[in-house]
């Protein structure tokens, strides 16, 4: 099995090892801002971390308009693509070369949409949160929901970084399980479409 992953966190490169470890082939798409930005768990910008792993990645300013990277994970066959964190939103241009985009957010959705999840969360009062695996379309976090796992927060977590790190524990886990179900299943996801009536953009 071919995995496209796209964008940049400590929690993609956890996803990767564990990919890895099912020895799928791997390929990595990078911002060039991502590439600029060290990862806070691992200490080191992201390329030096998929070097050290001899994952194939590129570096590129915008996927939308690269066609050189577009043809490249054409090339690849990747039966499948994850985001974390992508630096686009993708065009129909992209989203055609990879009929199954997938996108991971650290929150409810339709609920929570967009960035800044956690400091959203604590501005209103929330102790509580989802991981959510959604498609890719041309929207904002809008896509059909394939995985998702709720969750509360502990009353020991108080602050932005204490709030980012239970999530990170959560996420690293909803991911492991969710892999250990796409193999089972030979990669066929069920999905749902969003309730967007309950939607929130912030």
């Amino acid at each position: 099995m071919n995995i496209c992953v796209i964008g940049s966190s400590d929690l993609m490169i956890d996803c990767i090892k564990i990919l890895k470890k099912h020895n799928i082939n791997i390929l990595v798409v990078l911002s060039k801002r991502h590439s600029r930005t060290k990862l806070s768990n691992y200490r080191d910008y992201p390329q030096n971390i998929l070097k050290k792993l001899n994952i194939i990645y590129y570096i590129c300013d915008n996927i939308n308009f690269n066609i050189n990277i577009i043809k490249k994970i054409k090339k690849f066959k990747a039966d499948r693509a994850f985001c974390f964190g992508s630096a686009w939103i993708f065009k129909k241009r992209h989203i055609d070369c990879c009929k199954h985009l997938f996108n991971l957010h650290s929150t409810d959705l339709p609920r929570w949409r967009g960035g800044a999840p956690t400091s959203w969360r604590i501005l209103s009062g929330i102790n509580y949160s989802s991981v959510t695996l959604h498609k890719i379309n041309e929207e904002i976090d809008d896509g059909d929901i394939v995985y998702s796992k709720k969750f509360i927060f502990p009353n020991e977590c108080n602050t932005p970084a204490q709030y980012d790190k239970y999530t990170h524990k959560i996420a690293y886990e909803f991911l492991a399980e969710f892999i250990k179900d796409f193999e089972k299943n030979k990669g066929q996801l069920e999905s749902k479409p969003q309730q967007k009536e309950f939607s929130s953009y912030f």
